[in-house]
């Protein structure tokens, strides 16, 4: 009986409609997320509390402004992949970094007032965990949009150049090679590519021999050969060897 009445206050009070504008407010997929899970309030005490918060809210906006929320995220599922010994992706990262940022600006508004002034708020307030260690050392090497900073440490300060000095050297290689009349006719279009992560070029199928290299692919017509001339197959592969590198250092 009870149930039934619950289910008809529901549908009179049109409950449903409420939650799917409250839901349109929220600024963050974690607050819309909180918006669907909201069921009636059990207890008379329960709702008068409620209210209670929700009128210190409104005097706390009226006092200081809106309490910007933007970053707020559900990280749940990154942090059971923390737990597993997984290792987070730099976008993954720098969600935590702004997120961090959010929760340190939270923390902060508390000197802004007086505990007695807004009571509730700074009880939730004093709940937060302090995040400061990750906003104090993730900018030092994580920049947007969640991207590891070339310089973050020496070893990769180190690696990323000597990427550019490899890659500089392959691409001044295969120019030099398609601009040379001895190779010319055996060049299918003046265009340097990647095939398995390695360059390569455009090489006229019945010209192939013209240029020593490992074929690593073809055009569906066969017409095209996508060949990694030997002269750059050492630094190719140093090339893998360096982001192999780099990715573990990242890690």
């Amino acid at each position: 009986m009870i149930n039934q009445s619950l289910t008809h206050a529901i549908e009179v009070l049109e409950f449903q409609k409420v939650l799917d504008k409250l839901e349109d407010e929220c600024v963050s997929e974690l607050g819309k997320s909180r918006c669907r899970e909201l069921e009636f309030l059990p207890t008379a005490q329960a709702i008068t509390s409620s209210f209670e918060f929700t009128e210190e809210l409104k005097r706390f906006i009226a006092f200081k402004g809106t309490i910007a929320l933007s970053g707020l995220k559900d990280f749940s599922q990154q942090l059971k992949l923390v737990n597993m010994g997984t290792v987070l992706k730099e976008d993954a990262l720098y969600d935590f970094l702004t997120f961090g940022q959010l929760v340190e600006k939270l923390r902060g508004l508390k000197r802004s007032f007086k505990s007695t002034q807004f009571p509730i708020l700074a009880s939730l307030i004093k709940q937060l965990y302090p995040l400061e260690k990750i906003v104090n050392e993730f900018p030092s090497y994580l920049e947007a949009p969640g991207k590891i900073k070339e310089n973050a440490t020496p070893e990769l300060k180190r690696i990323n150049r000597r990427v550019d000095e490899v890659y500089a050297k392959i691409q001044d290689i295969l120019h030099r090679l398609m601009d040379n009349s001895k190779y010319g006719s055996a060049i299918q279009e003046r265009l340097i590519t990647q095939r398995g992560g390695r360059y390569v070029i455009l090489v006229k199928s019945e010209r192939r021999r013209l240029i020593k290299g490992i074929i690593h692919d073809r055009s569906s017509t066969g017409v095209t050969l996508y060949m990694e001339p030997v002269s750059i197959v050492p630094l190719n592969n140093e090339l893998k060897e360096l982001w192999a590198d780099k990715r573990a250092e990242i890690k």
